[in-house]
């Protein structure tokens, strides 16, 4: 759902009431009670802000769970990791 609407409103231009356009760019950190921090919500903001980290970093405009791509993982990988607060 956050993918769907970060890009639609890449494609759909906001115009303003005196004319012109604004380009507005979204970059979300998602987290979820389903990964380490479980339903401590020190946890989940944490995980939520370092996802939201990660995304501005990789040139912002995009949705980033880093409890799912570090699951998505194998032995030895390296890149960003989640654990618990």
């Amino acid at each position: 759902m956050l993918e769907r609407t970060r890009q639609q409103l890449q494609v759909t231009p906001l115009r303003k009431q005196q004319g012109g356009i604004v380009d507005i760019e979204l970059s979300v950190g998602v987290a979820s009670t389903a990964g380490a921090s479980g339903y401590h919500l020190e946890g989940l903001l944490g995980a939520a802000d370092a996802s939201l980290y990660v995304a501005k970093d990789r040139g912002r405009h995009q949705v980033v769970c880093l409890e799912l791509e570090s699951s998505r993982k194998g032995p030895g990988d390296d890149g960003w990791t989640v654990g618990n607060a």
